[in-house]
């Protein structure tokens, strides 16, 4: 209904092929010639949104919290500046600020027991400031991640907690930074799906992220299959439904430009439907392989730690009853 009351009335819209967060953030930061001052402007100036992880996702300016008169709270990304020197954000870093939102909780991680803002915004500050500050050249510092995720696992809120869940928690940080980094959009100026590439010289330095991120597939197998140019346009245009692949009419008997319905034809016909399913699938069952692998490992070095602590505790029953 939404769509089609759109259409009619000419107002321009996009449906995201996966998280909406990440395609608003395109097309804030994404600047173009505009016709009329013919300087570089953003694809949209303002994101309406309630939603808080805008701000992980780099969105510099969000109206949320509107209420039926258009009244809101203003978000601007350059008041990070004016925080209190405590809570310091203006100088970090793109890469800082994810690591901090991801600490602090967010629709991708929920955050450890007892880790709020106050405690997030220190593990952030003291895990990139060497890298940032030092004037050692940087291929010879320790990757700022590794710091953090050290400093996390030395926390007694990471190891109350089984090994594998400790394990687990890092992995997803990781796939929620490529989310929020490196997510899959539609681009307007492409007419294709893509990657969208941002250079987080601070992130990158750690290994792990580095091949994560380099490597199409395994962001793909994150943050969403990419599709052919002609089923991803028909996806923004609301024509095929991102998620069961279907060529949908509009609610007032719109229906798909013929070029488009015949390209649709020919993708399923060739199979691009079950293809699509079929990635998507295994997808699921590498990533749940991957789990179960992690799990297994896990719980083996917790069974040797077992055996050592049992050896030690009877060895020092032995010296007691020799001692007697």
């Amino acid at each position: 209904n939404l769509l089609s009351a759109f259409r009619a009335q000419n107002i321009p819209f996009m449906v995201s092929p996966y998280e909406s967060d990440a395609q608003l953030a395109f097309l804030a930061n994404t600047k173009v010639q505009s016709k009329t001052t013919q300087k570089l402007e953003p694809l949209v100036h303002l994101v309406i949104s309630s939603d808080s992880d805008c701000v992980p996702h780099g969105i510099p300016q969000i109206l949320s919290k509107t209420d039926a008169s258009n009244h809101g709270e203003l978000y601007l990304k350059s008041d990070l500046c004016n925080l209190p020197a405590d809570f310091a954000l203006a100088d970090f870093s793109d890469g800082m600020m994810v690591c901090f939102c991801i600490l602090a909780g967010c629709d991708y991680l929920s955050n450890l027991d007892q880790l709020g803002i106050v405690k997030a915004h220190q593990f952030v500050t003291t895990a990139f400031h060497e890298y940032h500050n030092s004037l050692e050249p940087r291929e010879t510092l320790t990757p700022p991640l590794k710091k953090l995720f050290d400093s996390l696992r030395a926390t007694t809120m990471m190891k109350k907690l089984p090994l594998y869940e400790q394990e687990l928690y890092l992995n997803n940080f990781l796939r929620s930074l490529v989310m929020f980094r490196h997510p899959v959009i539609f681009s307007q100026i492409s007419g294709e799906q893509e990657i969208m590439d941002r250079e987080d010289e601070d992130l990158l330095a750690y290994e792990p992220y580095e091949k994560m991120v380099t490597d199409d597939e395994i962001v793909q197998s994150i943050c969403g299959e990419i599709v052919e140019p002609a089923i991803a346009q028909g996806m923004s245009m609301g024509w095929i439904n991102a998620r069961t692949l279907h060529l949908v009419e509009g609610s007032r008997g719109e229906k798909p430009p013929e070029d488009l319905k015949t390209e649709y034809e020919e993708w399923v016909a060739g199979g691009g439907i079950d293809e699509l399913n079929e990635r998507r699938q295994r997808r699921r069952d590498e990533r749940e392989a991957e789990l179960q692998k992690m799990k297994e490992e896990c719980d083996a070095i917790e069974e040797e730690k077992l055996k050592r602590a049992r050896l030690k505790e009877e060895k020092l029953k032995e010296e007691r009853r020799r001692k007697k």
